[in-house]
């Protein structure tokens, strides 16, 4: 007999194998769990001061929280953990000099874990003396003009100085500085439509660091330029105190405003200009100026950004410069003049001469190439060397070659060799007071009758004190007189100062001051005129004494005091000193200088009540020796 069971009991049993059947699923193929979170990436330190770290890192999207974890040593066997809210942190406590090792972790708000810990990064705190305390945080812009930018940040430290820098490149090109008090700043002066790149630090009210500066905060001013920054903008000083600026024109603007500063940007000063020129006064001497230009429209507002920035830098004071020129008869030289010495007599006089001169620069002529007689005997040993030992150092030669030869010691089976020797004409100068720059030597015409070559020597020199730099010529012209009605050697003369002048214009391509010295062979009674000196005149050169032709008064004089320029340069080793009854004696020896000011002249003589030389006589020509300031 068959049973049949009740619906509701085969109902049953079908939902219990259901059940067992769904969980069986279940246990084979469980439900996924939640993403893991990323460890975060990025990590850095942006700050670094003797105790603290300010550590920063790129943030984990919507991570609750995060855990630093940091040790003093890798392997981290004593951590110490710091929560963070944001993707930043202050650690501080920390030693002087030590090393660090961090690394940080996504953490929930109950803390706990919720990613793996980052690539850990080393620090190392800063030592003691540097700086103490971590840059400004929070820097931020609290508005944003054309021209203007406020900034705020939290204060940090006991001093509220701050220190704000500010440029349109993230490289801090050509950056600006403004200090401030308290936890804020205006910046001003800005272009429209510009992202600037700004950061600040803490300072002390001297102005000392202490701190980094910031990380960088960019934010773009408003508005818009309506013209290109100007271009083709130059620079040059026209006096220690002054400076020319010039650009080119841009089409449709019709003002300018020049910025220019000392320190770039900390002090700025302005000027205007409808033009395309401007000139700066004021100016410190031998200073370096940044300057840079920009537009502006009719109302005074900026048009354009800044050009970028030029240099001029003004020269220095100026200081005087000792210069002299010194004939001093060579040593082979004789004639039958009863107070004329042989060289070895009389060369401690022209030493002791020139020291009490005390020149920086002197031009020499006859000081000779030839080997010098000593005790009846030919030394090995040029006049001018000799002379350069006897003065000893500080000084030194412009070209210590004796001879235009291969062999530059001896004339002897000359090879010639231009070594850019100048026989008797020879240049000396004090190493401690000037600097060498250039030197050379130019040949003058010669005369048919007369061999003995003739130079002109010259040097560019650097005075030390003051970084200026001058040109120096040295000069000994055709000594024969005419006779008979004859010009020969007035002509050759007039030749010779006309190669000179030219040749200075050709040397001189920096326009560099001149000072010209030496010993022409001409005076003021010559006839039919006293033609090198005109010519040198003529060419720009100035005569400080102003003893111009057949004058008895000064003509155009430059010098502001005299010491013994009514004796003649030229004394003929006679005893009595020779000398005009005038203020200008007769100089056939010379110091031309281009427009300068000439503080003192010299004719250096030591002669007793009576005017009679004392002692040993140097030389037949006086030293004569100015004080000049190169403009």
């Amino acid at each position: 007999m068959s049973r049949v069971r009740p619906t509701f009991v085969r109902n049953a049993v079908a939902t219990v194998l259901a059940v067992l059947l769904a969980l069986t699923g279940a246990l084979a193929n469980p439900a996924p769990a939640q993403a893991a979170w990323s460890r975060p990436t990025g990590l850095t330190a942006t700050s670094t001061a003797t105790t603290s770290v300010r550590l920063a890192w790129k943030a984990v999207s919507k991570a609750p929280a995060y855990r630093v974890k940091y040790d003093d040593n890798s392997s981290m066997r004593s951590p110490a953990y710091l929560k963070a809210t944001s993707a930043g942190i202050e650690v501080t406590g920390l030693k002087p000099g030590r090393t660090y090792w961090f690394k940080v972790r996504v953490i929930s708000a109950k803390s706990a874990s919720l990613s793996s810990y980052s690539a850990t990064i080393k620090v190392t705190t800063r030592k003691t003396g540097d700086f103490g305390l971590l840059s400004p945080s929070g820097l931020a812009a609290t508005a944003v003009g054309d021209s203007t930018l406020t900034l705020a940040w939290a204060p940090r430290g006991d001093t509220d100085n701050y220190r704000v820098r500010w440029a349109t490149s993230s490289k801090l090109t050509d950056e600006s500085f403004v200090r401030v008090t308290g936890p804020g700043a205006e910046l001003t002066d800005l272009s429209p439509g510009v992202t600037y790149y700004v950061s600040v630090r803490v300072i002390t009210p001297e102005g000392t660091n202490l701190s980094q500066y910031s990380p960088m905060l960019a934010v773009k001013t408003t508005g818009k330029a309506s013209f290109a920054p100007p271009t083709g903008l130059a620079a040059r000083a026209t006096a220690t105190t002054t400076a020319s600026v010039s650009w080119k024109a841009v089409p449709g603007a019709t003002r300018y405003r020049i910025k220019y500063d000392a320190t770039p940007w900390t002090n700025s000063q302005y000027a205007s200009s409808t033009g395309t020129s401007v000139a700066l006064t004021g100016l410190r001497a031998s200073t370096t100026y940044s300057v840079k230009v920009r537009i502006l429209d009719e109302y005074g507002d900026f048009a354009s950004d800044y050009s970028q920035a030029v240099t001029v830098t003004t020269p220095s004071e100026p200081a005087p410069l000792r210069v002299a020129s010194y004939n001093v008869r060579c040593a082979t030289c004789s004639s039958s003049r009863t107070e004329e010495r042989p060289w070895t007599e009389r060369r401690d006089a022209v030493v002791s001469t020139i020291n009490a001169a005390d020149p920086d620069v002197i031009g020499f002529q006859e000081a000779q190439q030839s080997w010098i007689t000593e005790d009846g005997k030919l030394v090995n040993r040029a006049q001018f060397e000799d002379l350069l030992d006897r003065l000893g150092e500080p000084w030194a030669i412009t070209n210590a070659y004796r001879n235009n030869c291969v062999k530059s010691t001896t004339p002897t089976d000359c090879v010639y060799k231009d070594r850019g020797a100048t026989n008797g004409t020879r240049i000396m100068y004090r190493t401690d007071r000037l600097v060498l720059v250039d030197k050379g030597a130019v040949s003058l015409p010669l005369s048919p009758e007369h061999t003995y070559p003739r130079w002109l020597a010259w040097a560019v020199f650097t005075q030390k004190s003051t970084g200026r730099s001058f040109f120096f010529g040295d000069i000994h012209f055709e000594p024969n007189n005419d006779t008979g009605g004859s010009l020969l050697y007035y002509n050759l003369r007039k030749e010779q100062a006309a190669t000179v002048v030219a040749a200075i214009a050709k040397l001189n391509t920096d326009k560099l001051p001149v000072v010209l010295v030496g010993d022409p062979n001409s005076n003021k009674w010559e006839a039919p005129s006293n033609a090198p000196y005109d010519l040198f005149v003529a060419s720009g050169l100035v005569d400080p004494l102003g003893n111009t032709y057949r004058s008895s008064t000064p003509v155009g004089a430059t010098v502001e005091k005299r010491i013994g320029t009514s004796f003649n340069s030229y004394n003929n080793f006679e005893r009595y000193a020779r000398r005009s009854g005038n203020v200008n004696g007769t100089y056939t020896d010379y110091i031309f200088t281009t427009p300068m000011r000439v503080s003192e002249w010299e004719t250096v003589v030591d002669v007793d009540a009576s005017n009679n030389f004392v002692g040993v006589i140097p030389s037949d020509h006086n030293l004569i020796r100015a004080t000049v300031w190169l403009p």
